[in-house]
């Protein structure tokens, strides 16, 4: 087996992950605050039903953040495994 990528590109690939999903959490919130203003200047059924499917897309949006945040984790453990591998020899 022939591993052409280094621990540290590894880990930059991880970083970028990483700030994937600290982007998207900020996009989250600020979906979160644009509809909390509406909901302050807007009510009724529909408004109430809008919230609702709001809030059951929020969970898929961070459903999606955990993933990101598991392959960053990941790719950040198998660059420590390459690192630790590279030492022995």
């Amino acid at each position: 087996m022939h591993i052409k990528i280094t621990p540290e590109q590894m880990k930059d690939i991880a970083n970028h992950f990483t700030r994937a999903s600290q982007e998207a959490q900020a996009q989250i919130r600020d979906l979160d605050n644009q509809i909390n203003f509406l909901g302050e200047n807007w009510a009724g059924n529909t408004q109430r039903k809008f919230r609702e499917e709001f809030d059951n897309s929020k969970i898929s949006m961070q459903e999606y953040i955990r993933i990101i945040e598991g392959i960053a984790s990941e790719l950040n453990r198998i660059a420590n495994k390459f690192e630790t591998v590279d030492n022995t020899y």
